[in-house]
């Protein structure tokens, strides 16, 4: 007495399973933004990317299985609790700046989007983080530039304005608003 069971379908399940996961890990992996996979209660790091490694500056042996807070990534005390208290509020979190701290002691600047997800019973963060150091520099920079300009431009007797593209006022000095009788605001 012989029975035949055609498992073609649970192969095929099988396979088309592996290769969903293996398409997860490529884009977990190979992700230009950082992420981190942590345990919701206590801050463990559960898995990271390799974005996450050289943002931080830490090898995954240094990472995985330590606290953020040991590890002292948090910049302000008790940021991640306020972070706990509004996933649990809100599920989620998009956007949000945020300061780190790297391996070496440098500050950094993140624009993070996290969520906390049940994995198998257990609750976990998972999080994006998008380094903005930089976008926040030169912002800083062209805003300081910014008001030496209009400093500079003040001072001029010649009238002297600035449209944009769309030809909207964006600068002018007192030498116009003299000319015009026009506020500044009002130009």
């Amino acid at each position: 007495f012989t029975i035949v069971r055609d498992i073609s379908e649970q192969k095929h399940r099988e396979s088309a399973l592996k290769a969903s996961e293996a398409r997860f890990a490529s884009i977990f992996q190979n992700s230009p933004m950082a992420i981190c996979l942590t345990r919701f209660q206590d801050g463990r790091l559960e898995d990271v990317n390799d974005a996450f490694l050289d943002l931080f500056d830490y090898s995954r042996e240094e990472l995985i299985g330590q606290q953020t807070t040991a590890l002292n990534m948090w910049f302000a005390p008790g940021e991640r609790q306020q972070i706990i208290n509004q996933l649990e509020r809100d599920g989620r979190i998009t956007n949000q700046e945020l300061r780190f701290r790297c391996k070496s002691g440098a500050i950094g600047d993140g624009l993070v989007s996290t969520e906390r997800i049940d994995l198998n019973g257990e609750q976990y963060m998972l999080s994006l983080i998008a380094d903005i150091t930089e976008v926040k520099r030169v912002r800083a920079e062209l805003e300081r530039e910014h008001v030496h300009f209009k400093a500079l431009i003040q001072t001029l007797p010649e009238a002297i304005w600035l449209k944009d593209m769309a030809g909207i006022y964006v600068a002018s000095n007192a030498a116009l608003t003299q000319i015009t009788g026009l506020t500044e605001a009002e130009i």
